[in-house]
Formats: C-alpha cells, sequence, structure tokens
C-alpha cells in the first residue's frame, strides 16, 4: 500500500509539474474524463502531439546548437586545444542517462536485434555512442575557464572538455565538474528542454484558456498565469538551471566536510561577484538583471543548504523535487475548473491548437533532419576508452 501511495503521489506531480507548463494538456485530458466528448479527445490527441512536436523540435535545436559550439570551441583543429579521450567509469552513473539508455533497450524489446543493428550502423550517435564523452582538453596559452565546461546533447552524446584528470581535481574543482555532469544528466537535458518549451507550450496554453474563459475570474486567472508565464520562462528557468546543478553537484561530493567547505566558498565567490557586477564611476554600465538574480537565487539557495546540513550530513532533498508543489498546484487546480466548465470547446481554441501542432511536426521533421550530419560529423572524432559501464550495443551493463 506504502509503495502504492508513494507511485500515485509521483504521477500527480508529474500531472501537476506538466500541467504548470503546457495548460492545454491538463484542460483537454480533464475535460475528457469529465465530459467524454469526442470533441475533447481529438484536443488530447492534438495536445499530446503538440507536446511531443515541440519537444522534439527543441532536443534537435539545442543538438545542433550545442554540438556547433563544441566544434567551434574545441573540436576543430583552429581552436589549438588538445584533446585526449578519458575513460569516464569513475563518475558516469547509468541513472543520469535514461533518457538514452532506457530508449536504447526499449526499442531493441520492440523492433528485434535486426532492426536495432540496422538502426546502429544509420545512426551511431543515437543507438550505439556512448550517452557522455569526455576529454582533457589542453593548449599551450590559455585554457578552460573554470576548469570543466559541458555540452548539452539530447540527440546523441553530451560532451564535457576537462583542463586536466578527474582524480587530480581538488573539492572545489570536483564540484565544478559535478555542476557540468549535472547539466547534461536527464535532469539538466530535461530542464533546458523543458525551458524553451514552456515558452511555447504556455502560449498556445494561453490562447487555449482565452476560447475557455467566460467569467471576469477566469480572465484574471489568465492575467496571472500569463505574467508569471513570461517571469517563469524567461527568467526563472534559466537562473533555476544553475540552482539545480549547484545541489546536484553539492550533492554527489564525498562527505559532508566538502559540501560545507565548498558551499561556503562558493557563496564568498558569488557574493564577491555579485559586488562587481554594480554600476562603479565612472563606468556606470548596469549590469545584466538576469544575471544579478542568478547570483542572488544561487547564494540565497546554498545558505540554504549548508543551514540544512545536519551533525549526521543529512543533506536536503533535490531542489527541482520541490519545485512542483510550490508553483504547480494552483495553475492545475485552476485548468481542471476550466475543464469542468467548458462542455464545449470553442471551434477557435481547436484552431489554435491544430494549426500549432502542424507547424511543430513540420518543424520536428526538419530540425531532426539538420541535427543528423551536425552528430555524424561530431560521431566521427576519435572515441574514448570503452567504458565497463555501457555494453557493446550501446546498453547500460546490469552490474546488480
Amino acid at each position: 500500500m506504502k509503495r502504492l501511495i508513494q507511485k500515485l503521489t509521483e504521477w500527480f506531480l508529474l500531472a501537476v509539474n506538466v500541467g504548470s507548463y503546457n495548460p492545454a494538456l491538463i484542460i483537454s485530458f480533464a475535460a475528457m474524463i469529465i465530459h467524454r466528448s469526442l470533441f475533447w479527445i481529438v484536443i488530447f490527441i492534438g495536445a499530446i502531439g503538440l507536446h511531443f512536436a515541440v519537444q522534439i523540435t527543441i532536443d534537435s535545436a539545442i543538438s545542433i546548437r550545442n554540438l556547433k559550439a563544441a566544434k567551434r570551441e574545441f573540436l576543430d583543429v583552429e581552436t589549438g586545444f588538445s584533446l585526449k579521450g578519458v575513460d569516464d567509469a569513475t563518475f558516469f552513473n547509468t541513472k543520469d542517462f535514461p533518457h538514452i539508455l532506457d530508449n536504447r533497450r526499449k526499442l531493441k524489446e520492440i523492433f528485434g536485434n535486426a532492426e536495432f543493428i540496422e538502426a546502429q550502423a544509420n545512426t551511431p550517435w543515437l543507438f550505439k555512442a556512448h550517452p557522455l564523452r569526455v576529454f582533457i582538453a589542453s593548449k599551450d596559452a590559455g585554457g578552460i575557464i573554470g576548469g570543466a565546461k559541458a555540452y548539452v546533447n539530447p540527440r546523441g552524446p553530451s560532451l564535457v572538455f576537462l583542463a586536466k584528470q578527474p582524480d587530480l581535481l581538488n573539492a572545489t574543482q570536483r564540484f565544478v565538474l559535478l555542476h557540468e555532469l549535472e547539466h547534461v544528466s536527464v535532469r539538466g537535458a530535461a530542464h533546458l528542454t523543458f525551458g524553451y518549451g514552456c515558452r511555447i507550450w504556455g502560449l498556445v496554453g494561453i490562447l487555449f484558456i482565452c476560447s475557455a474563459a467566460s467569467s471576469w475570474i477566469h480572465w484574471v486567472a489568465v492575467t496571472v498565469y500569463s505574467v508569471e508565464w513570461l517571469l517563469k520562462c524567461f527568467y526563472v528557468m534559466p537562473i533555476m538551471r544553475e540552482v539545480i546543478a549547484d545541489n546536484g553537484a553539492l550533492l554527489k561530493l564525498a562527505n559532508e566536510h566538502e559540501q560545507r567547505m565548498v558551499g561556503s566558498d562558493l557563496v564568498e565567490v558569488f557574493r564577491d561577484h555579485k559586488q562587481a557586477l554594480r554600476p562603479v564611476p565612472p563606468n556606470p554600465k548596469v549590469p545584466s538583471f538576469r544575471k544579478s538574480g542568478e547570483l542572488m537565487w544561487r547564494i540565497n539557495y546554498l545558505e540554504g543548504f549548508l543551514k540544512r546540513l545536519s551533525p549526521a550530513g543529512a543533506a536536503p532533498l533535490y531542489f527541482y523535487q520541490m519545485t512542483s508543489l510550490r508553483f504547480g498546484i494552483p495553475y492545475f487546480l485552476l485548468f481542471v475548473h476550466l475543464a469542468y466548465v467548458t462542455r464545449q470547446p470553442s471551434v477557435w481554441g481547436l484552431g489554435v491548437l491544430l494549426t500549432s501542432l502542424a507547424v511543430f511536426i513540420v518543424a520536428a521533421y526538419q530540425v531532426t533532419k539538420n541535427a543528423i550530419p551536425v552528430n555524424r560529423d561530431v560521431n566521427d572524432y576519435p572515441g574514448q576508452p570503452a567504458s565497463p559501464s555501457i555494453s557493446a550495443d550501446g546498453i547500460a551493463v546490469d552490474k546488480s
């Protein structure tokens, strides 16, 4: 019973979290259950299609952008970097990359071994390559600022470049590495995708809510949600991505002593950085609003993290696990209420949804097609040593 309650709670929190980003999905699902209308079933199917079409488009666009940046900054000969592949077995955790490994396992089960082998030959970066490629990057003049840099790639191997071998890193340098690894983990990749996706899902959702609004209370709620959507998608989400990476990296440090030491050092560094951002005559340049906000959020989170460290070494929960209840439930209840009072959806609301779906189906196809040559080019770069955590067919080895 306890496990069932836990599972139901997880599903509810998932619905709340997704609903705060994608109102049309929750409204159409709730209306389909409440009214049992064919019209609402069509809308719900369209909302699901739009959700995944947007996600595929963004994943492929992120892949193209980040791999081109990695080539321009590290992989191309002109950069002057000498790269050496690293066996990542010392810090690779298959739980951080299930978005690739689990999909491979499922596809192999669905299509069979022959089709899976053919897919590996056609797109090896997606069906065979290691989900994470790590390089030591060195050059005569200069190096990697900060000691590590990561490039998320939802369509194939993510790339991490280090200034030195992982076993030579001190606690602070390990934090930097773990921070970058958190960005390329399933949590970091999903947060990046949702950070861009919510801009589209939210806009379509706002138009869809407007089509269902029938009282002044609904219009007030739409206005509040619209303002919060703008702040969340264009200000909070990029900042939260760094806070989440800080939290994940701190939790993976060796012990409470390292957590406390690194956390305290980071607070001082971020305070100094925030102080340096203040306009100083004769150069009264106003600093980036987002950058100042990012430093403030990271300082506040780290101070809270340090306060919650107990003498026994218990660490706080992952920050991303605490966001759904705080921001999602009021909107989730609003969307269910709108579904309840809207027996028949408007034609123009349906038109907005289906038009958006058609646009992003085309976009998903085109952008994914453009991502193939970029991934192929990067995949042909000399590889890293084979990892014992990944089998020859690109699926995680079961160590249990």
